[in-house]
């Protein structure tokens, strides 16, 4: 009976497993190995065609000894103890919250902690500098930790493409096929791989042939205007600070269109971060909007899209 039970355990709760032990790693330079001990394992076992069901068959994946004796008491008892400890302490846990919000890295996290904070409400009472995607992220905490649909992100990309193809017409004057033709926007990360949820949406966009001269920052302002006319926009973080769309108490002159961007040329990257709403979100979800020449189009998508391990190797050659 033992044996049966152990065959029952696939891959993926394996994967689970490790990558709760990942999560009650600090992301700190101390931490730098294990964490990668738990992405090698991570890796490893995701490759597997069959699940494990001994000792020799983890002895196989020729990973550490102490990730192997990991991996073993997970086949022995389904998961790892060290983890249930870890997870139910207060600092790993106020750490995960905090590290939750949206701009907050683990040096804020740390800081806040050390400051007394134990809760969001805390944060809010006590820390009088928070930076502009700080503010924005408490203020939408709830709505961010919700996973997105594949089909809200799939309206999301559907509704940017039709925007920049109307915004690529108006600066370029040259009617709709020609714009449109090879005009790459279309949301990267998990929803290109496929993954059925996503926690945001990330966008990347790069005209066509026909409008590569076409400057970033032009392209991103009228892009922003069209979106917040519609109401799929709220507020966002950009290369230039916040950046609040148009609301009952602001004007468009809020709405950072750089105008020194405009003079640039169109090699220039631009980058937008934001609150989006589209007609079918039930909450806010943030999105990621990333403007590259066709020039720079392969490399980044290259590098949004790859994975961890792709992006560390490109860093390192």
């Amino acid at each position: 009976m033992a044996h049966q039970q152990k065959t029952q355990i696939q891959p993926f709760c394996f994967v689970r497993e490790m990558e709760r032990m990942k999560g009650t790693y600090s992301k700190g330079r101390r931490d730098e190995f294990r964490i990668r001990a738990a992405n090698r394992a991570i890796r490893a076992l995701e490759l597997l065609p069959t699940p494990l069901q001994s000792l020799q068959d983890i002895q196989a994946l020729a990973l550490g000894p102490k990730t192997t004796a990991s991996l073993h008491e997970i086949l022995n008892t389904g998961g790892l103890q060290r983890n249930d400890v870890l997870e139910a302490s207060e600092y790993n846990r106020t750490m995960a919250l905090f590290m939750g919000v949206w701009g907050v890295a683990e040096s804020s996290a740390e800081r806040w902690y050390q400051a007394g904070c134990r809760t969001l409400d805390d944060v809010r009472s006590r820390i009088s500098h928070l930076s502009a995607m700080q503010q924005v992220g408490l203020r939408y905490y709830d709505d961010f930790m919700r996973r997105m649909p594949r089909a809200e992100v799939a309206e999301v990309e559907a509704l940017v493409y039709e925007a920049v193809a109307d915004t690529l017409q108006h600066l370029s004057g040259k009617p709709r096929e020609e714009v449109t033709y090879l005009l790459h926007a279309r949301c990267m990360g998990s929803y290109l791989r496929g993954k059925q949820s996503c926690g945001d949406a990330d966008l990347i966009i790069a005209p066509g042939p026909a409008c590569s001269w076409v400057g970033m920052g032009p392209l991103l302002a009228g892009l922003l205007e069209r979106l917040a006319a519609r109401g799929c926009i709220t507020q966002g973080y950009g290369d230039a600070g916040l950046i609040i769309a148009p609301g009952p108490a602001c004007s468009w002159d809020m709405l950072p269109l750089e105008r020194h961007k405009a003079l640039r040329g169109p090699e220039e990257r631009v980058t937008w971060m934001g609150v989006w709403r589209g007609p079918s979100s039930p909450c806010c979800r943030r999105i990621d909007i990333k403007l590259y020449p066709r020039t720079m189009l392969a490399m980044a998508v290259n590098y949004f899209c790859s994975g961890q391990d792709m992006c560390r190797a490109l860093r390192y050659y």
